[in-house]
Formats: structure tokens, sequence, C-alpha cells
């Protein structure tokens, strides 16, 4: 069987001037699924889905695309492609326009894949299921914060403020001197369980259950984003700061980032087990109308300190 969805949303948000200030939010939301059920024998079934989505998150300016701060003369804008703009902030202080501003673009595209299989196998008294789902996470993001520059012409006088304006002379402004590297970012989440529900008698069911379950911290793979380092007792920008390296490794020599060995066994071993039972009521009419049941979970995973 197999299942396919798609719903795009395209948004636009104007705001008091017309040709600047507006924003664009183009989204698409995109899931297809394959399944397959196959009975081998009368009491053995398996079940098996591959599924796949795609969440593309779009904001912009009206005039990204368009270098009108590049052709203004602002330090350092981009002059073509989709960074290109409007700049992100003309303040002119508090006079009847208190300045312009346009958001500048940022892109996220979310790929997930899932796999899952599970089992059922009827064993006379026995129900037995047993399954993994395991999911692996892609998310990519562009930002272009402050690269068309934010400018702020200040003064106790208007006319110093518009003539600072009028002269690209302003008092403070925020420059990017490069542009902002993308993210790339990676994680994978995987699930085991089992489960059995036992029919002691017609009357008592018991069940019992065990799951583990790992989430790996999500990587950069250009070693962008600043991680934990406990030899340095903080961030690290593993880009930057490569003489740190070392003595991350003698920490954790499975850790590509650098982080502690504390939050990566708190993420890899966590074993939940669910047991329970059911009671249905007697044989009389009124007995069979309810039936009591009862479970509870424990959560097991090595103590952790920081």
């Amino acid at each position: 069987m197999g299942r396919y969805g798609s719903q795009s949303n395209d948004r636009y948000i104007p705001l008091t001037f017309p040709t600047v200030g507006g924003q664009l939010q183009p989204q698409r939301f995109q899931n297809s699924v394959l399944s397959l059920t196959s009975a081998f024998t009368p009491s053995l079934l398996n079940e098996a889905h591959f599924s796949y989505s795609r969440t593309v998150n779009r904001t912009a300016g009206q005039n990204t695309g368009n270098p009108i701060a590049a052709n203004a003369g602002v330090p350092f804008a981009p002059t073509s492609g989709p960074n290109s703009g409007f700049p992100e902030t003309i303040s002119i202080g508090s006079s009847s326009i208190t300045g312009l501003s346009e958001g500048q673009p940022w892109f996220l595209t979310v790929n997930t894949f899932q796999w899952y299989d599970g089992i059922t196998w009827i064993h006379g008294s026995h129900s037995i299921k047993a399954g993994v789902d395991i999911r692996r996470i892609r998310a990519d993001a562009a930002l272009a914060t402050h690269e068309n520059n934010q400018l702020h012409f200040l003064g106790a006088i208007l006319g110093r403020r518009i003539r600072g304006l009028l002269l690209g002379d302003p008092s403070t402004e925020t420059l990017v001197l490069s542009p902002n590297q993308p993210g790339r970012f990676r994680a994978t989440s995987q699930a085991y369980y089992v489960l059995d529900d036992w029919k002691v008698s017609p009357s008592l069911t018991i069940n019992a259950g065990l799951r583990y379950e790992y989430f790996s911290p999500p990587t950069e793979l250009s070693g962008l984003t600043p991680v934990f380092d406990a030899t340095l007792g903080g961030l690290r920008f593993p880009q930057q700061n490569t003489t740190a390296l070392p003595g991350t490794r003698r920490i954790d020599p499975t850790c590509r980032l650098g982080c502690s060995t504390a939050i990566r066994s708190s993420l890899r071993t966590r074993i939940i087990s669910r047991p329970g039972l059911a009671l249905p009521g007697g044989r009389s009419r009124m007995s069979r109308r309810w039936c009591a049941a009862a479970t509870v979970g424990i959560t097991l995973h090595p103590r952790s300190s920081t």
C-alpha cells in the first residue's frame, strides 16, 4: 500500500509601504508512505513501513534578489544571489518615519526518513510483538541575517539625522564581512521493542514489554555550531578552535565534534519496561461490561553528572 500527500501554503505579509518591508513566506509539506503486510503463517504476521517527509520553509523580504542595498553603496552588501535585497534596518530615530526595515532570507529544509518493521507471533496463550523504528533527520538551514546590514542615523536634532541619511553617514551600523555559512544538521533516532500479551486464564491477561531508545545528538557537518567541551569548561567552535580537539578525543573518542561523555551516555542507554495486566469481569451479564487494567512504566538510564 502506498500514500502520498502534498500541501503548499504561500503567504505574503505587507507592511506600511507597498514597495518595501513586505515578507514572502512560501511553504510546502510532502509526505509519502509505503507499507507491506505479510502473513507468513496463520500465527506469524509482519508489517513493514517506509516513510519520507519533506518540509520546506522559506521566509524572505519582498525585495530579496534585488540588490538595492548594494546599489545604494552599503558596504559588503551582496550584489547578486538570493541574499541580496533591501537593508535589514534603516533607523532614523524619533521622527514621523522612524525607519524602514525588511526581513532577510531564512531558509529551512527538513527531510525525515523512517524505517519500521514489526512482527506479531501467536504461540499458544502468548501474543508476542517485536519491532524496530529508525528515523534519520536531515535539516539544512541558510540564514542571511545582517547580510544587507543595519544602519542607524542618530542625533539630538532631526536635521542632523536626515543629513546623515542623505550623505550615507550612519551613526552606527552592523556589517557582515563575509556571507553566513549554511548549517547542515544530521540526527538519528532508534527504537526497539518486544511485547508479550500472555493470557493466563480467560479472566486474566498479563502484558509485559521492553523498549530501548537512542536519540543521537544532532551534528553539523561543517563544524560551524558550538558544542560543550568539558576540557574548556564551556563552548567550543570546532572549525575555529582545532587545538581543543585532542582533549575532546580523550573524553569520548566516538564524539566527532566534542561533547561530554555524560551527555552522550544519558542519550545512548535508555531502556523502558512496561509490565501490566488486564482482568475482565465475571460471567454474569452485568460483570461482563467492565474490565480492570493496570500498567506500570519503568525507565532505566545511567546516572549522569554535569
